[in-house]
C-alpha cells in the first residue's frame, strides 16, 4: 500500500494496487476463506460505528445476455500474495458523525448487512 502525506494535512490518502479477478479465478474454498476475513473486518467496522452505505448500488450492472448475474461494482475479488482477497472500493461513512437518529443509523447498518449477505450468496453460488 502506498501512503502519501503532506505536512500539516490531517487526512491520509492511501492507495493500493489491486488485481481484480473474475470469481472463477478462485476455488470455492479460496473464496470462502476470503469471505471469512472480509466479514470479520466488516463486523469490526460496523461495531465501531462505520458503515459502507453502498455495497450494492441500486443501479446494478449485469453481465451476460440473461442479465441475472449482478456485478457488485463496489466489491472486488482480487489476487494478492496471500491468495484471494475481497476489497471494498470507494469509501464508507461514519454514521455516528452523519446522523443523530439512531433508527436511521440502524437502517443503514441493516442495509449494509443485507447487501453483504446478498454478495456472499451470489459469489458462493457462482457457477464454477
Amino acid at each position: 500500500m502506498d501512503h502519501n502525506h503532506a505536512e500539516g494535512v490531517t487526512d491520509l490518502i492511501a492507495t493500493e494496487r489491486v488485481y481484480a479477478c473474475v470469481p472463477t479465478a478462485f476455488s470455492r474454498g479460496e473464496i470462502e476463506a476470503a469471505i471469512v476475513v472480509a466479514e470479520s473486518q466488516l463486523e469490526e467496522l460496523w461495531d465501531s460505528g462505520w458503515v459502507y452505505g453502498d455495497l450494492k448500488r441500486p443501479e446494478l450492472v449485469c453481465r451476460g445476455s440473461d442479465h441475472k448475474d449482478p456485478l457488485y461494482r463496489n466489491i472486488m475479488i482480487c489476487k494478492a500474495k496471500i491468495g484471494c482477497v475481497i476489497r471494498l472500493i470507494d469509501t464508507g461513512l461514519s454514521v455516528g458523525e452523519q446522523y443523530d437518529d439512531l433508527d436511521k443509523i440502524q437502517e443503514i447498518l441493516e442495509k449494509d448487512k443485507e447487501d453483504w449477505q446478498a454478495f456472499k450468496d451470489w459469489i458462493l453460488d457462482y457457477p464454477r
